[in-house]
């Protein structure tokens, strides 16, 4: 009677256990991972510079006179430089003298014939007299008028020394000095136009491999975005990108200025994204508890390929109709049964929109 006795007691202890045990699931708060293409950022240094880049040169030999800086800016058909050229100015000055000279002349022959009708019929003057007086006024008049085309001529030689701007810009090398002698042709000053830019950038061939029809330019300083225009081989393992130009002429920025840039390669795979509070840290790398449809746990090692913010992407490990453990894993173990306290999937997929449209990847 007394081992029956202990049997029954044996026996309510265990169902009493496993009852306990059934009354001890786990509750966890779980998200559904979604898929998402990954963004890979890389940064590297631009070049800025303008599209219309003129280089003036002398049309006329002569000595600079003035000269516009480098830095100045200018509107359209502004006098960039002016040069004289001493023989032409001593020449214009002197044909200029000899002009006033003749129109004194002129003038004389002009008071002579004024009144010489009326001298004719005084019979003050002969009729010779008053041909000799015309003759010499139509003479005077056509030597002021042969010395007056020379005198524009000369001017006119004056002023095609002066080299007017074809565009609005800004200086950015002068090649000329006030005071020095330049030939026909040589270069003056080149100028730019800051309306008109692009962004060079020179990448490697390894990267530019990622490139494709999304992939775009961001400053680094400003955040401001920029598509690409084209894209050249630079030499046997690099290429140079150039952006679409954008208008810098209202900002602090010069032709050849250095910028920091990101290219953001746009990648055709997509990554399985999570929580990061999902994650568990072991002394062999990271794993995660996966719950299933018919809720119980597994364990599962993982390699993160990318991170954007609070969330972290696989390639990997986890399938469809499958949810991650992002709180009450902490006692946890393969094959554990899991009550759902929580799903936080769609308030994080939400938040994982905003963030992947404000900011980018980045490799583990």
């Amino acid at each position: 009677m007394q081992h029956g006795f202990l049997r029954a007691v044996l026996a309510g202890s265990i169902s009493l256990y496993l009852g306990s045990t059934a009354l001890a699931e786990s509750i966890v708060v779980v998200q559904s991972p979604f898929l998402s293409p990954v963004t890979t950022p890389y940064e590297t240094n631009a070049t800025l510079r303008s599209v219309h880049r003129i280089e003036y040169r002398a049309e006329s030999p002569g000595t600079v006179h003035k000269i516009l800086p480098p830095g100045q800016t200018f509107t359209p058909d502004s006098a960039i430089v002016v040069q004289v050229n001493p023989l032409t100015e001593v020449e214009l000055q002197r044909s200029e003298s000899v002009a006033r000279e003749l129109e004194a002349d002129r003038d004389i022959a002009q008071l002579d014939v004024d009144d010489l009708d009326a001298l004719l019929r005084a019979n003050t003057v002969s009729e010779r007299e008053a041909n000799a007086r015309r003759l010499r006024l139509k003479r005077a008049e056509a030597r002021l008028e042969t010395q007056r085309l020379e005198v524009k001529r000369l001017r006119q030689s004056v002023n095609d020394l002066t080299t007017y701007s074809a565009r609005a810009g800004t200086i950015v090398e002068q090649q000329s000095n006030v005071g020095e002698f330049v030939g026909l042709g040589e270069p003056l000053v080149t100028a730019v136009d800051m309306s008109a830019v692009q962004y060079w950038i020179t990448v490697p061939l390894s990267e530019a491999q990622l490139l494709n029809d999304e992939s775009y330019i961001t400053e680094i300083e400003t955040g401001r975005n920029h598509t690409i225009e084209a894209i050249v081989p630079a030499g046997a393992t690099t290429i140079t990108i150039m952006t679409r130009a954008f208008d810098a002429s209202n900002r602090p920025l010069g032709h050849l200025a250095n910028s920091t840039v990101s290219i953001h390669f746009n990648r055709t795979d997509a990554l399985i994204w999570f929580h990061r509070d999902a994650i568990i840290r072991g002394p062999s790398g990271y794993g995660i508890h996966v719950v299933g449809a018919d809720n119980k746990t597994t364990k599962r090692s993982i390699e993160i390929k990318q991170r954007l913010g609070s969330f972290v992407g696989i390639s990997a490990g986890i399938a469809d109709g499958e949810r991650v453990v992002l709180r009450g894993m902490e006692a946890l173990n393969a094959g554990d049964t899991v009550r759902v306290a929580e799903d936080r999937t769609e308030s994080l997929a939400l938040d994982f929109q905003r963030l992947s449209r404000s900011s980018t990847a980045s490799t583990d």
